[in-house]
């Protein structure tokens, strides 16, 4: 199964993996499973970390890239069906937020499943399976 990592999922898994749930430990680590995680959410990260949201986060993009490719996770670079899934997808009210509705639009035009902490994605069931 194809699993895309949200931003704050991937944060945890690289930083404080004690805050990882069991579920989504177990998917992570299920060698049957491909874990992805877009370049969309390196840009978050980095714009984050620069505007001071993200204050005890220090490790440098170039390192983090690698940190995921060594955990045997793909990098996902963003393509034209991403952008076209996020013009496409609905604007709900209570979610404005473009990242997240992003990496939502990329897991539906990739057909994969998200795992996310949000509340929000929920909001997107509908349209993709959020774990």
């Amino acid at each position: 199964m194809d699993y895309l990592l949200d931003t704050h999922v991937l944060l945890w898994v690289v930083s404080e993996p004690d805050k990882v749930s069991g579920k989504h430990r177990k998917i992570i680590e299920d060698s049957n499973n491909r874990i992805f995680v877009s370049y969309l959410s390196y840009m978050e990260i980095s714009i984050k970390v620069k505007i001071g949201k993200l204050p005890d986060f220090k490790t440098d993009i170039n390192t983090l890239v690698a940190h995921v490719e060594s955990r045997g996770m793909v990098n996902l670079n963003i393509e034209v069906p991403h952008i076209q899934h996020y013009q496409n997808l609905p604007l709900i009210d209570d979610h404005r937020d473009p990242f997240d509705r992003f990496i939502i639009s990329t897991a539906i035009a990739e057909n994969m499943k998200i795992l996310s902490v949000d509340k929000k994605f929920q909001l997107y069931k509908k349209y993709l399976k959020v774990v």
